[in-house]
């Protein structure tokens, strides 16, 4: 009975100093994540137009941005995104915060199996005029 008992007594501070290991373990990667850049944490999240996307805001808004990416690599090292982030989404989150970041837009036309762009096509048409 004595044996059983201090097996059991073992068993227990075994599964106990275990799950402080694993405890510290987990607490040392959060902080080495927040050492981190948040760009670095967040990139593998974020599809080739959200990066388009993240890029302009960090040039038009830089100090908003870094402050939306931090709360996402958050986010991210608490595996709450679990999918990944379009540019659409991400234009829209900047949108509903109060963040108007301007995209770089381009028209383009085909004409006679040829991508033109709207300028191009417009400068044709007048050069045509004259």
């Amino acid at each position: 009975m004595a044996d059983e008992d201090l097996e059991l007594l073992r068993s227990k501070r075994l599964v106990k100093m275990l799950a402080d290991k694993i405890k510290a373990e987990a607490d040392s990667l959060k902080s080495n994540s927040k050492l981190q850049d948040p760009i670095k944490i967040v990139s593998p999240f974020l599809t080739d137009r959200a990066k388009t996307v993240l890029n302009q805001a960090l040039i038009q808004y830089p100090l908003e941005t870094r402050n939306v990416l931090s709360l996402l690599a958050k986010y991210a090292i608490d595996n709450k995104l679990s999918t990944s982030i379009t540019g659409e989404e991400l234009l829209s989150l900047f949108h509903r915060l109060g963040i108007y970041v301007r995209m770089p837009t381009r028209i383009f036309i085909k004409d006679k199996n040829k991508r033109k762009s709207l300028e191009e096509k417009i400068r044709e048409e007048l050069s045509k005029e004259s």
